[in-house]
């Protein structure tokens, strides 16, 4: 499979994470972010936890069975992780896939090649984009 085809892959394992809440539950799952306010978001953003990656390579049952059985705090806690990072990786496999063209050329050019592209770097996943973005393929 090529970047171009993980990218896309890592995009559609976002959209099963939105998927798997009903537009209900969104509109839940924002209320109660906005009601715990402290959620300790910082946490999910350096890295992702083991339990994160757990989640991002579960099949579509796996999900399911997840969602009927955890705690809904703790489903929430580990759901805006989880989405967060299906998000970036999305976007990191994205810029992968537009620089890989320059390799094994000369690497001036794929600085320049680079340099348009790592402003994708600069995007973060925010609360709006956990629970209402749809990536596109």
């Amino acid at each position: 499979m090529d970047l171009q085809r993980y990218a896309q892959a890592a995009r559609n394992r976002a959209n099963e994470l939105l998927w798997l809440l009903s537009e209900e539950q969104r509109f839940t799952l924002q209320e109660w972010i906005k009601i715990e306010g402290n959620l300790d978001l910082e946490s999910f953003i350096p890295a992702p936890p083991k339990r994160v990656l757990t989640i991002l390579s579960q099949t579509p049952a796996q999900d399911q069975k997840w969602l009927e059985k955890k705690d809904r705090g703790a489903f929430f806690r580990e759901w805006i992780a989880a989405r967060h990072w299906a998000l970036s990786a999305a976007t990191a496999m994205q810029i992968g896939a537009e620089i890989a063209d320059v390799a094994g050329g000369p690497y001036r050019k794929a600085v320049r090649n680079a340099a348009p592209v790592a402003v994708k770097l600069r995007d973060r996943p925010d609360p709006e984009d956990w629970l209402w973005l749809e990536m596109d393929d």
